[in-house]
């Protein structure tokens, strides 16, 4: 039997009618020095927030959330903010915290320290990231019961790692694409990880009712319970490995090399032969520029394709793009076919494809 989870988020906010058609949002709240007020106008001016709610709902798609804005359009705050939203938090019915952000100063520790006890007495679980800046301590995380989370490139978004004596979590930082109001935003980084390993233990708590001791069923579902530095390097190694493993210059067609000329100008590569036999994140496509890239591929289409219906990774490759708008537009096959039948039919469809979008431009 499914139960219902509620989800805290304090961020930076949502940003208006861009999801609530699909994602229950129970109430919404702006936190100032002296009170904190609910208010259905949290509009999320740097995308942060969105993109953590974002995040967890693909994880969890049943739970709902309450929206808590402490951060600016910078990212910023102020700890009396975060203070405020954690002690409101014990008056109203949620099940996590999600707290993808840092706080530094200790000048409010044994408060802060005061509030977390009681929000733990409560059975609510409190999540939060590992700085980015591994030379500095999010604070947060230092509390006893509050789990800090860290990021590593697992492909799997639904893996993880988990150490309960440590209250120590690990999940996907692999940058997801995430709509904004008038856009997209890449999202990545331990905030990602953070919502992310959110969203895994949402959807375990709405499977497994028992709460008083979810976090050691979370803790024995995974096969990852330690890991070390040399793992996580391990596992960046893998990922180069995976997206590699469609270089095949043998399979470049007429296909793919349409796909170059419309992103060719996003690259720095000196001829297409470094296109057929390299990564594309090795010679100029990154997170800064992805979503122009995604753009490039997607204008002038005659029907509208969300850019987060792609992966980060769909991009690593000329022969990732080109199977990605084969899977996109329902094209009959992949371009791997031993039917040469069939092959032919969908190199056509996807060249006719292309040949809309670039001859367009």
């Amino acid at each position: 039997m499914n139960t219902k989870v509620t989800i805290a988020v304090i961020d930076s906010g949502l940003t208006p009618d861009l999801l609530t058609d699909m994602i229950k949002i129970k109430k919404n709240y702006i936190v100032c020095k002296d009170t904190i007020v609910e208010n259905s106008d949290v509009f999320d001016n740097n995308g942060h927030g969105t993109s953590c709610v974002y995040t967890i709902w693909k994880l969890c798609p049943s739970c709902d959330f309450v929206i808590i804005k402490v951060l600016d359009a910078n990212n910023n705050s102020f700890p009396e903010l975060i203070i405020n939203a954690l002690d409101y938090l014990t008056t109203i019915d949620v099940d996590i915290l999600n707290l993808s952000l840092s706080l530094y100063s200790d000048s409010y520790d044994q408060y802060i320290k005061e509030i977390i006890e009681k929000l733990i007495r409560q059975n609510k679980i409190i999540i939060t990231s590992a700085d980015n800046n591994k030379l500095k301590v999010n604070r947060l995380s230092l509390f006893d019961h509050v789990i800090s989370i860290e990021g590593a490139p697992f492909i799997t978004r639904e893996k993880y790692g988990y150490n309960i004596l440590k209250n120590q979590g690990i999940s996907s930082n692999i940058p997801i694409i995430t709509p904004m109001s008038k856009d997209y935003r890449i999202f990545s980084g331990n905030s990602k990880a953070t919502a992310n390993f959110t969203g895994i233990l949402g959807n375990f708590l709405v499977n497994n009712p028992d709460r008083e001791f979810i976090l050691q069923q979370l803790y024995e579902a995974t096969s990852l319970k330690t890991w070390t530095l040399t793992e996580v390097r391990n596992v960046y190694k893998d990922l180069k490995s995976h997206m590699v493993s469609t270089i095949n210059p043998k399979k470049y067609t007429k296909t793919h090399h349409m796909i170059y000329q419309i992103i060719r100008k996003y690259i720095a590569a000196n001829n297409e032969n470094e296109v057929k036999n390299k990564s594309l994140f090795d010679i100029g496509i990154n997170k800064n520029n992805c979503i122009s890239v995604l753009h490039a591929l997607t204008r002038h289409l005659s029907q509208v394709v969300p850019l987060d219906s792609f992966n980060y990774l769909d991009l690593s490759t000329i022969y990732n793009i080109a199977r990605c708008i084969i899977t996109l537009f329902k094209l009959p096959r992949q371009m791997n076919l031993c039917n040469e039948r069939q092959s032919i039919c969908c190199e056509l469809r996807t060249r006719h494809i292309l040949c809309l979008l670039y001859y367009s431009t």
